[in-house]
């Protein structure tokens, strides 16, 4: 029997468009479950570099860390979460909860000058049912699709951090029109750079 094994946070998710029977699907006895994985992507303006950070929160059948698209995402405790669009006309800000407990993210923060701000993250959602075959004993799996995810993919941007303690860090996330027009990083404005004025931030 296919299943994946979930001792990490999972976060809600909201049922969409998929590229299979969505419906159909989860409504069989052998859905499962729900796998979140989060793509992390610098880039060099940025950060001086195109470095992909990939994460889930769900371990496979064998205990270990996740294959999609041939490509390991590390299972760690992650946490998203405001993705619902509201009807105020304002768009969305979903914050992304990590643990820190294992200082992976401290780890990567510490090589980046200016932090993670501006990295996009990709959050994509499948049923476990449909992860690669090497997630499975004896590394097979004839449900296995690559294609078969819920549609559209959540790509947001980090905009700022907003907690970070020896237990957890969080960001707060923007979509990419909430960064048209904003240069990053962000510096602190002196008195010299425009005599007269003064101390403000950017």
């Amino acid at each position: 029997m296919l299943y994946c094994v979930v001792n990490y946070w999972v976060a809600d998710y909201a049922e969409g468009e998929g590229g299979f029977n969505l419906q159909k699907t989860l409504q069989d006895a052998d859905a499962k479950t729900v796998v979140e994985l989060f793509d992390f992507e610098l880039n060099t303006a940025q950060h001086g570099a195109t470095t992909i950070y990939r994460f889930t929160n769900t371990k496979n059948e064998l205990g270990n860390n996740i294959v999609w698209q041939g490509n390991t995402y590390t299972a760690i405790p992650i946490k998203a979460e405001g993705y619902e669009a509201t009807g105020n006309g304002t768009l969305p800000r979903p914050s992304i909860s990590v643990s820190n407990l294992l200082g992976t993210f401290t780890t990567i923060i510490a090589l980046l000058p200016d932090g993670l701000e501006g990295c996009k993250v990709t959050r994509t959602r499948t049923l476990s049912k449909y992860l690669d075959a090497v997630n499975f004993t004896g590394s097979s799996n004839s449900d296995a699709d690559p294609t078969s995810y819920f549609r559209p993919r959540d790509i947001y941007f980090i905009d700022r951090k907003s907690i970070e303690n020896r237990n957890i860090i969080s960001y707060e996330m923007c979509s990419a029109f909430d960064l048209a027009g904003v240069r990053l990083p962000k510096r602190q404005i002196l008195p010299d750079d425009f005599p007269g004025v003064g101390t403000f931030n950017y």
